[in-house]
């Protein structure tokens, strides 16, 4: 956070410019922005508020809790505190271990994994600690792990690494995924699957139609407007995307919310809720 606002400090003289320049050219409301603007990181950015250090250190104290009371929870599920029981036992905080390396926007670590014990090691399940409700890319990040390890394993052999030593684990095709979210959405109450993706969802899909709109065939048909804001405050620009561009993101969501519910009544996915 420190360092998104060190950046943000760093840009905001030019940011100021080239919205004043943006501005002028507003005649007919509508503009291109400089190409700086459509980087992912700006834009991703552009939908996080950034925190303050007190909100960043309650985080952080929230975040630890959180990782305490999955530590309790697996130890319920395995069935004692040494993280194993019978055949299974549980690692924790593993990075994936590849020769090449990860790919970028591929899942690179786990909070832990479910392993059955045996000659021959195997895994059974990947275990996914989250405070807040970021979990519709991470579930997409997750997917392509589970290909990636799939597609470049040795012999359906896994590679898993923590700080003293490396876990080799057999892949099978039944592995599942636990998610443990430490919150409901603010003002929502149940556990329904659509309102717990929601916020997620809305942040990932915006970000991802605002690059969209940066395309010669979208940009034309996008409206723009600058919207003054008091206080010598950064103005707004408001974006309105064309309906089929909207359309093709509700597509892309009802496709993946389908595809959740499929893997949960397989018993490929689970999504657990602190509620207390």
């Amino acid at each position: 956070q420190e360092l998104l606002q060190m950046q943000a400090a760093e840009v905001m003289s030019q940011a100021r410019q080239a919205l004043q320049e943006t501005a002028e050219a507003l005649g007919e409301r509508r503009a291109w922005l400089p190409p700086w603007t459509s980087e992912s990181q700006v834009l991703q950015a552009a939908l996080v508020q950034i925190a303050t250090p007190e909100m960043a250190e309650k985080g952080m104290h929230q975040g630890k809790g959180q990782e305490t009371h999955v530590g309790h929870w697996l130890e319920e599920l395995t069935g004692g505190s040494d993280g194993s029981q019978g055949r299974l036992k549980v690692f924790r905080n593993l990075n994936v271990g590849h020769k090449k390396g990860v790919p970028q926007g591929i899942k690179a670590e786990v909070d832990a994994l479910i392993v059955e014990q045996g000659p021959e090691p195997v895994l059974r399940a990947i275990v996914e600690c989250k405070w807040g409700l970021s979990i519709y890319g991470d579930l997409q990040k997750m997917d392509l792990l589970l290909k990636f390890l799939e597609e470049e394993s040795d012999s359906g052999i896994a590679h898993f690494l923590d700080s003293k030593s490396e876990l080799l684990v057999k892949l099978t095709k039944d592995v599942e995924v636990k998610y443990f979210l430490g919150m409901l959405p603010e003002g929502e109450e149940g556990g329904e699957l659509e309102r717990l993706l929601r916020p997620s969802v809305l942040r990932q899909e915006k970000c991802r139609m605002l690059q969209g709109a940066f395309a010669a065939n979208v940009a034309a048909a996008c409206t723009m407007e600058l919207v003054e804001q008091p206080d010598e405050q950064c103005p707004i620009v408001e974006l309105v995307l064309p309906e089929e561009q909207v359309a093709l993101a509700q597509e892309r969501v009802n496709l993946f919310l389908q595809d959740l519910e499929e893997r949960m009544e397989q018993g490929r996915l689970s999504i657990y809720v602190r509620m207390a």
